[in-house]
């Protein structure tokens, strides 16, 4: 959700931050009911991110770049940026070098070593 004031110094709106009511359905699907809605959004959704957020869950790791935007206000309507990424992990690339297959094969067996 995006809160607008009036005007800008330039006459534009300008935004504030603001927090989501709820988490939608993927897609906006309608296959929750009104009433099913903020439970699942509440109870599934942001409680899941949270626990994943900070790595309560047994063998999981805090993921400190991740945000609830039900509990942390941001700019909805703000652009993006382009993230450039190479798609492999350091971590295993300085530790097995070259060796596709022992590299490959780490990378595959849990997230957690990835360079989040």
């Amino acid at each position: 959700m995006v809160s607008k004031e009036a005007s800008g110094s330039n006459g534009s709106a300008t935004l504030r931050p603001s927090k989501l009511s709820q988490f939608s359905p993927p897609g906006n699907l309608l296959d929750l009911t009104l009433d099913n809605r903020s439970p699942w959004s509440n109870i599934k959704i942001s409680e899941w991110v949270n626990d994943e957020m900070s790595g309560r869950r047994p063998g999981r790791i805090p993921l400190k770049q991740f945000f609830n935007g039900t509990d942390t206000a941001y700019h909805i309507g703000q652009d993006g940026i382009k993230i450039m990424w190479i798609g492999f992990p350091n971590r295993i690339t300085k530790a097995f070098g070259h060796d596709e297959k022992k590299r490959w094969t780490a990378a595959d067996m849990t997230r957690d070593v990835q360079d989040e």
